[in-house]
């Protein structure tokens, strides 16, 4: 399965195997040739097997990440290696798989939960939250509709509510939990299509400053907006987008018969945490017609401090 053996792992990551064995090994002996191709439905010795090593390698890991490298980088070359295989004609016992993924796989990532991490923007998560994750899965829970869900889609509803009341949202807001900053300015750039345009993107045009996330701009072309209805537009010395460079470009394209759409805000960029000038910006789009859509998925938890609150005002 592994072409050179392990030849090609970096030295740094030897030391974490021999705790990844010390914690694999305290529950399983080593995995038996398996005249089964049942191999998806587990004993339940086995799945507590399965289980307890998964948590007591979390557990182990959360408690010595402090000494791990933050970082552990690996080729392409080095990484087809250790996992390049031929599409398997049978399954492979759980423990063999749960092993190689502990040696090869989580031994060559960056641990965005590393005390040291400071890069990009992921959350560091916590022992509470990965248990969440765990029962959710678990139960295999779905919320598409209610009759399927009442229990779990009943608990968003009232998270939402809290962060309407947490963030200052009027109590008519609505809102859905969604896996991620990229996937709710998708969702918010959708209802303001919906809502403002009613669907026709025909010569609509948004605009946002050349510090706004990425997601956005991907978003917006996903929704159907092409490449030349998107304006970036310019930002001052403290990075925040620049309100003459925004009103002239807006007065440019009304007068080449185009249709000022949306502006997208942040409420803290990714680069430097910058915030732009809400209160100005929904002023400006309440006198032209316009959508503000704000991006707050990295800043506007500021919002829980009063320092914050004046900040992200508007």
């Amino acid at each position: 399965m592994h072409a050179n053996g392990h030849s090609l792992v970096d030295d740094s990551v030897k030391a974490d195997r021999t705790a990844i064995d010390s914690t694999f090994w305290s529950h399983n002996s080593p995995p038996q040739p398996s005249n089964t191709n049942n191999l998806l439905q587990l004993s339940e010795a086995d799945m507590r097997k399965f289980g307890y090593s998964v948590i007591d390698t979390i557990i182990e890991h959360s408690m010595l990440i402090k000494d791990k490298p933050v970082v552990n980088p690996a080729d392409r070359q080095c990484m087809e290696a250790l996992l390049r295989e031929n599409l398997p004609q049978q399954g492979t016992p759980w423990q063999q798989v749960f092993e190689q993924t502990l040696w090869d796989v989580f031994t060559h990532m960056m641990y965005t939960d590393h005390p040291r991490f400071f890069g990009w923007v992921p959350g560091p998560s916590n022992f509470v939250s990965v248990m969440g994750d765990l029962l959710a899965s678990g139960f295999n829970i779905f919320t598409g509709v209610w009759a399927v869900s009442p229990g779990p889609t009943q608990i968003e509803i009232i998270v939402l509510d809290w962060l309407k009341e947490l963030v200052g949202c009027p109590k008519q807001a609505g809102g859905v939990l969604v896996s991620g900053g990229s996937v709710a300015n998708l969702s918010g750039l959708a209802v303001a299509r919906r809502i403002k345009l009613q669907e026709n993107t025909d010569k609509a045009v948004i605009y946002f400053s050349t510090q706004t996330h990425w997601s956005n701009e991907r978003a917006a072309q996903v929704l159907g907006f092409s490449s030349d209805q998107l304006r970036r537009i310019a930002v001052d010395a403290d990075y925040r987008m620049d309100i003459e460079s925004l009103e002239r470009q807006i007065s440019i394209d009304r007068q080449a018969g185009l249709r000022p759409f949306c502006i997208i805000a942040n409420a803290g960029t990714t680069n430097t945490g910058a915030i732009d000038p809400l209160a100005i910006l929904s002023r400006i789009c309440e006198k032209e017609g316009l959508w503000l859509h704000v991006d707050g998925a990295y800043g506007v938890a500021a919002c829980l401090s009063e320092e914050g609150k004046q900040l992200l005002d508007g």
